[in-house]
């Protein structure tokens, strides 16, 4: 078992009725080929750790395998990260490092066919740093949120809704956009807070001196990604600053309009 995980729950996820083989999440594999220390739901702590993906279906050797890391956002399971695995000695499995917490779901691919399919659930220690203090699936943050609770998050902005097409960008031009920027905080696990205030700054010189506009939304603290729409009247360099309830920084976002 690797040091950064401990399993909680065994289970087998068979899934022969959709005609393909499980993948099998373990610390390692055994001379035989066969998983050792396998589960679908593992305990990791916040600085994330190893474990091997293994594909229960026999192949050719040499062959490459896409396996194509799905993570669960909002009810939708979104591509996350894509790792190739060559089949050696009749195996084929990959070692992942995992930094996040939350639920996965894993495919493996060979020749745009799917092979194999497995789920994950990653759960978060028990306790912060703080032992007076633990963050619950229930806990809502406040004042007393871990430092590091939102190290993982990104923010950053749009020209629009991700699902209606929007695309991530950092340079907009007021003349196409009409100023309406989108902003997106994602904190890959939920973000526990049920107010997230937004300051917009615009850079004077060298620095960012003070925010020009400041709202606070209402959001459901076991969403783990979220976004606002904002508009903006001048062209500029400017900074989106995001604080939860208790006014702990989560994340920056910066773009310019020209």
């Amino acid at each position: 078992m690797k040091s950064y995980f401990q399993v909680l729950l065994f289970c087998s996820l068979s899934i022969a009725a959709l005609g393909q083989s499980p993948i099998i999440f373990c610390d390692t594999i055994g001379p035989s080929g066969s998983a050792v220390n396998e589960g679908n739901t593992w305990q990791m702590d916040e600085e994330g750790g190893d474990l091997m993906m293994l594909l229960k279906e026999n192949l050719i050797e040499k062959q490459i395998v896409n396996f194509n890391i799905f993570r669960l956002e909002r009810g939708i399971y979104r591509l996350f990260d894509t790792q190739q695995a060559t089949t050696q000695n009749n195996v084929t499995s990959i070692t992942y490092k995992f930094k996040l917490h939350g639920d996965y779901r894993v495919d493996a691919v060979l020749n745009n066919a799917l092979k194999g399919r497995g789920f994950l659930t990653l759960l978060p220690a028990s306790t912060t740093n703080d032992s007076s203090y633990t963050l619950s699936a229930d806990t809502i943050i406040t004042d007393r949120t871990p430092k590091n609770y939102y190290k993982a998050s990104s923010a950053y902005t749009t020209d629009g809704v991700l699902e209606n097409g929007g695309r991530e960008k950092k340079e907009f031009r007021l003349a196409t956009c009409g100023g309406e920027i989108y902003v997106y905080i994602d904190n890959y696990k939920k973000l526990k807070t049920t107010t997230v205030t937004l300051e917009l700054w615009k850079k004077e010189g060298s620095e960012y001196k003070q925010p020009i506009q400041t709202e606070s939304y209402a959001i459901e603290p076991d969403w783990e990604i979220t976004y606002f729409k904002i508009k903006v009247e001048s062209k500029g360099d400017y900074k989106v600053s995001l604080f939860n309830t208790g006014n702990q920084l989560i994340n920056n976002a910066y773009f310019s309009l020209k």
